[in-house]
């Protein structure tokens, strides 16, 4: 029978994060050019490092879900989670009730509700 010793596994399991960092990185890169465009290659992936671990702390894994943590880290800040003023992302993070999905859908709304209740109705604007 084949056998992979732990040394091969955790080099196999250090390589598949690696790539994924990498992967995370530019897209990170690619979805906020603005917002990264004074980071080099090395300062984006550690921050694809940052995230991936960060959202392991509210069991999210799977790497869509991951992409959308780091996505929110990006868009809003990096400590969103941990944010006395946004205490209510923190409660939705860690609901088990619902799986990592559905958990990180409820912020995605819970900010476009919050977003559409600073439009103006009338110009479809920011207020001042």
């Amino acid at each position: 029978m084949f056998q992979l010793s732990n040394a091969v596994l955790a080099s196999l399991g250090k390589s598949r994060q690696e790539i994924f960092e990498s992967r995370l990185a530019k897209y990170l890169r690619d979805s906020f050019p603005m917002r990264c465009e004074q980071a080099d290659d090395q300062t984006m992936r550690k921050f694809a490092s940052f995230a991936i671990a960060k959202s392991r702390t509210y069991d999210i894994v799977l790497e869509r879900d991951v992409a959308k943590f780091a996505t929110l880290m990006i868009a809003l800040h990096p400590k969103f989670d941990t944010d006395p003023n946004m205490a209510w992302a923190r409660s939705l993070l860690t609901d088990k009730r619902r799986t990592a999905e559905d958990r990180l859908e409820a912020v995605y709304q819970t900010l476009m509700g919050n977003e559409q209740r600073n439009m103006s109705p009338m110009t479809g604007r920011d207020h001042a």
